[in-house]
């Protein structure tokens, strides 16, 4: 035991799906949300660009949830993972 107040309660969520969002083209990723951000089904996360700037993808959130990750990497290719919901 530990002297002192007990620590605060933490509010805990459980997560019953994962979605992952990938990019379906090779360009620029621009993401518009953060970590541990809570976002709603359709909301705009980012984009995806050509090396232009003519936007090739947008990014839109299928389900409301939490965003659990997110690709920081500015270069992406086809096929590569953007970020991951928590729903």
């Amino acid at each position: 035991m530990l002297e002192g107040p007990a620590p605060d309660v933490v509010e805990c969520r459980v997560l019953d799906k994962f979605i992952w969002l990938s990019s379906e083209y090779e360009g620029y990723y621009y993401p518009a949300v953060q970590v541990g951000e809570m976002v709603q089904k359709g909301q705009f996360l980012g984009k995806i660009t050509d090396f232009e700037g003519r936007v090739l993808q947008q990014v839109d959130a299928p389900e409301s949830g939490v965003v659990l990750f997110l690709v920081t990497c500015m270069a992406i290719n086809k096929g590569n993972p953007l970020l991951s919901i928590g729903a």
